[in-house]
């Protein structure tokens, strides 16, 4: 037999492959979120790029007389120049809330930026106004450029129990007004055989003779002999500064009335102030003077409200639509 003839009938096949990281995308757009303690909402197809001539609307509704806190994780939706100076926003983020008229109100100007570093703040509080809190999402892209959008998380901020060793803590709004007709309790739950500490970085509220207006208040939210103790109030510019409970477990209350309001107070918490002077903390509030920590020893038959419980939540459910 002729090799050379063989040879023509003779085949190799290469097979080449590559590997490639599977990112999950949802192409969803909008949907109505009801009752969650927590969750995130991404733009369709993120972190992949946005489709053009997106037109998108998410609603949340939290639990009655739970607020809402909105964190910006990720935004990229400017249209930058080829230079990559100049930037423009023809695919905006827009945050709003119902108001019980029947209205929306804008919760923040537009958002459009190329990085989260360009935005003045990336968090957002939406104060609980009686009845449910329900705020929208919109987002909108044109026919042309598209980027990678957002990211964004959401967690109930007003009558929730908070568990773990430190947190921050801060009045409804806060660094803006306070809104009017307010109550909002928040439960400090600490390890077992510790107490909780607390140090309040800024604090005005309206201020009143015996603090009937709007005022804070701290009671333990543990029962004790039966004996019911009147909770210690706190109002007008007087700063409680640092504070020692008698337990781990304690109930803030903030209350407004229908007059006059303020920007209101920020607070850390922990089982000890050593601890919060060596955490780093995401605030630009000034540091309180010198006093003495103050201890507080509550009795009370207080028992809170039933809330999210946001310790115990071991993940953070993610939103692209229904």
């Amino acid at each position: 037999m002729d090799l050379a003839v063989c040879s023509r009938f003779i085949s190799i096949f290469i097979i080449f492959t590559t590997h490639t990281a599977c990112v999950s995308a949802n192409s969803t757009c909008g949907g109505k979120i009801t009752g969650e303690g927590s969750g995130r909402i991404t733009s369709p197809f993120y972190p992949q790029m946005y489709p053009k001539n997106s037109n998108c609307e998410w609603t949340i509704v939290t639990d009655i007389g739970t607020g809402m806190r909105i964190e910006i994780e990720h935004l990229n939706n400017k249209e930058l120049s080829n230079s990559g100076s100049i930037g423009r926003c023809y695919d905006t983020l827009d945050i709003y809330r119902a108001l019980p008229s029947g209205a929306d109100e804008q919760v923040t100007p537009s958002l459009c930026a190329s990085s989260i570093a360009e935005l003045d703040t990336r968090v957002f509080d939406v104060s609980a106004i009686g009845g449910s809190t329900e705020v929208k999402i919109l987002f909108k892209s044109d026919y042309a450029v598209q980027m990678s959008g957002f990211s964004l998380s959401f967690y109930a901020s007003c009558n929730v129990t908070l568990q773990g060793s430190s947190g921050v803590i801060s009045s409804p709004g806060y660094p803006s007004d306070y809104p009017k007709n307010t109550v909002c309790t928040t439960r400090i739950v600490t390890p077992t055989d510790t107490r909780v500490h607390l140090n309040f970085l800024r604090f005005f509220l309206e201020d009143s003779v015996a603090c009937t207006s709007d005022y804070m208040s701290i009671e333990s939210s543990q029962t004790g002999n039966g004996i019911a103790e009147v909770p210690q109030r706190f109002c007008g510019e007087r700063n409680p500064h640092q504070i020692v409970a008698s337990s781990n477990d304690i109930v803030i209350t903030f209350v407004s009335d229908g007059s006059f309001q303020k920007y209101g107070f920020d607070a850390e918490w922990s089982t000890d102030f050593a601890t919060q002077a060596s955490t780093e903390q995401t605030s630009t509030m000034e540091t309180p003077s010198t006093a003495k920590p103050t201890t507080v020893a509550f009795i009370s038959t207080f028992v809170p409200s039933l809330a999210p419980d946001l310790g115990h939540q071991t993940s953070t459910p993610e939103y692209t639509g229904t």
